[in-house]
């Protein structure tokens, strides 16, 4: 009779593959859930970057008088909307937060909202300085965010409702004719 079954060395052999393979395995999981783990941290800060950059753009772009002063942009809107009928709004940094305000008038005393639109925010810049900016002005801003490490995005707009001759009656949401995307 034939005695049937392992020998040792055939057991040790065969637990020291399977370990090398466990190990590879682990470690190859570790690294795609660390990978994941970055991206979604990534994906949310880029997220929140474009937010804030699109929300001043589409807003920048309906400006009638735009006002830079020390990265803080406050410009006089041309059509308030039904969310906000406010007709004054600003954007600043202050602490690691963006804010948006808006109110009724220039001075932001009357009728004020104080919104929080990115957070983390390491740098906000606007460029060139000026009160108000010249209409054909290109409005240069810059946002840093930092969560674990720093991404930053930048736009440039051109805003197209100011109304420096008088030919252009802002109406709706139509801009009086006068609006044009400008794409540099």
């Amino acid at each position: 009779m034939k005695n049937r079954g392992f020998t040792l060395i055939e057991i040790i052999i065969t637990i020291v593959i399977l370990g090398i393979i466990g190990v590879f395995s682990f470690s190859f999981f570790g690294y795609l859930t660390r990978t994941y783990t970055m991206m979604e941290s990534k994906r949310t800060v880029h997220q929140e970057a474009v937010y804030a950059l699109e929300r001043i753009s589409r807003e920048l772009r309906d400006a009638k008088e735009v006002i830079i002063n020390s990265n803080v942009l406050q410009f006089e809107r041309a059509n308030p909307t039904g969310q906000d009928s406010n007709k004054f709004v600003k954007f600043y940094k202050s602490g690691t937060d963006l804010y948006r305000d808006s109110a009724s008038d220039s001075g932001f005393t009357t009728n004020t909202t104080h919104n929080v639109i990115a957070r983390n925010v390491s740098s906000f810049t606007v460029s060139p300085d000026g009160a108000p900016l010249a209409s054909d002005t290109i409005i240069d801003i810059s946002i840093s965010i930092t969560r674990g490490e720093t991404q930053s995005y930048s736009t440039r707009i051109c805003p197209k409702n100011y109304s420096d001759s008088g030919t252009c009656t802002f109406t709706g949401r139509s801009f009086g004719g006068c609006y044009e995307d400008k794409i540099n």
